[in-house]
């Protein structure tokens, strides 16, 4: 085995749904969506439907009751290259949905000692965002506002695939990417205890085995994201666990350390979460997925602008309304924050509006400056100075 090709991607092997099938799941506690979840679709579309089995089929997550188009995240599972299923990101895809994105989790064409991965496996991710993109209205989904997401080999996939297209296939282009414990360098070496097996792994992936053989040391070049890298990539989060050992995290943090280092000295803005957990990929997942949605909805959700004026005047003793309007997509909730003249109340109305409504009492004349704000995890918030003023009661 050779240590310098060593990037250790977790299996996770699981059987693929037996067939198609739609359920609808009520949203859990604090969740903003219910979910509507279809089996065993098919991405393929440049040869007959799914005509080699299994290897082009996905699994969509989608909210239930947006008024507007969702963002897209497309999932991609690990598996070290030669394992794994879309089956094994129903979690992740259940939760994003119920954040009000769109997830389609899809299976791609594994490796194996006489079928090198690279680059194959990338090119079925790649048409995957494709055939989401070219069907968006099929699944009320916005095109413009796609990401990739991937766990171990997954991460390497979904990273490297989002930079491939930038460069190449404007069809599968992505404007944020999600990589959990993925290797983005196999010309390096790895310090630390590696799993042998990983290397083996990583050997069949490439097709190659020495790195001193010039073909061999290209390939592993080729196939690392960060000789990638350029100014135009997306927004890129990369996860790792830095308990680097067998048993705990198989993949070197430094992998994820090298690559944000690379995307950073580009510009490319880069989230880089380092966690202490002993766990790899998936394991730490109840640590990261947080962040993760909120990275994905900072880039993919429309941010808050409020389009109504912003000032108004009240009586006292008159009932009064003024509607406050903000447009963002999904619908933002609106909050105020200021002293309110007494018998005066702000009220969100659940659909991108606020009511700021009631009768002023006596004694409540005067200027009242308020700040609301409009925010849906989109970055930044929608802020706005307003005035109410109360002017006497008529004579």
């Amino acid at each position: 085995m050779i240590k310098e090709l060593a990037v250790a991607l977790s299996v996770m092997v699981s059987s693929v749904g037996a067939s198609a099938a739609m359920v609808a799941v009520a949203p859990t506690a604090g969740a903003a969506y219910a979910v509507s979840v279809e089996s065993n679709l098919c991405y393929q579309t440049g040869r007959q439907a799914c005509s080699d089995g299994t290897s082009h089929l996905f699994d969509a997550y989608l909210p239930v009751g947006a008024t507007q188009r969702a963002p897209g995240v497309i999932l991609v599972h690990g598996g070290s290259f030669l394992g794994g299923d879309k089956t094994n990101l129903s979690s992740e895809g259940m939760k994003l949905a119920a954040a009000g994105m769109a997830a389609f989790s899809v299976n791609y064409r594994l490796d194996s000692a006489t079928v090198a991965g690279f680059p194959m496996e990338s090119q079925d991710v790649m048409a995957a965002i494709a055939y989401v993109r070219q069907h968006a209205g099929r699944y009320s989904v916005d095109p413009a506002r796609l990401a990739s997401f991937g766990t171990s080999a997954g991460a390497t996939l979904a990273v490297y695939s989002a930079m491939k297209a930038e460069q190449s296939d404007p069809s599968a282009q992505v404007v944020a990417d999600v990589g959990w414990s993925g290797g983005y360098d196999f010309t390096v070496g790895s310090a630390g205890a590696v799993d042998p097996q990983q290397l083996q792994n990583v050997e069949w992936y490439l097709g190659c085995t020495d790195p001193t053989v010039p073909a061999c040391a290209a390939t592993a070049r080729t196939a690392s994201a960060i000789s990638l890298v350029q100014a135009s990539d997306p927004p890129t989060l990369l996860a790792n666990s830095t308990d680097y050992q067998v048993g705990c995290e198989i993949v070197d943090p430094a992998q994820a350390e090298t690559m944000a280092a690379a995307l950073r000295g580009v510009g490319t803005p880069v989230q880089l979460d380092l966690n202490n957990k002993c766990a790899h990929a998936q394991a730490y997942g109840s640590y990261e997925i947080p962040r993760t949605i909120a990275f994905l909805e900072a880039h993919l959700f429309v941010a808050p602008t409020i389009r109504s004026r912003s000032a108004t005047t009240f009586r006292v003793g008159t009932a009064t309304s003024f509607t406050v309007k903000s447009k963002a997509d999904p619908s933002a909730v609106l909050t105020e924050s200021g002293a309110l003249p007494a018998g005066v109340a702000f009220a969100d109305q659940g659909n991108g509006t606020a009511l700021l409504a009631g009768a002023a009492q006596t004694g409540a004349e005067g200027t009242y400056p308020l700040v609301i704000t409009a925010s849906n995890g989109g970055v930044p918030d929608g802020v706005q100075s307003f005035t109410l003023t109360v002017a006497p009661a008529r004579k």
